[in-house]
């Protein structure tokens, strides 16, 4: 199992979009958000190249201005 945080950023982004993007075999989970800045998520996935694929699905959002990896752990 591999787990990560990630910031999407961008402004008025919608976290029920987000909750609902189909991500595979990989989970994510809203830590927090904020309308200016972004929301900061937890992603589980089986494997790291599962979650890579994962993180490129965030930045097809709308309203998305980058993905940044805070923390990753296997």
């Amino acid at each position: 199992m591999v787990s990560s945080l990630i910031l999407v950023e961008g402004k008025n982004l919608s976290e029920q979009e987000l909750k609902q993007l189909s991500l595979r075999s990989s989970k994510q989970l809203i830590i927090g958000s904020h309308r200016d800045f972004g929301v900061i998520l937890h992603i589980a996935s089986n494997s790291l190249s599962e979650l890579k694929k994962s993180v490129q699905e965030f930045k097809k959002v709308s309203g998305v201005i980058n993905v940044k990896t805070i923390r990753t752990k296997e």
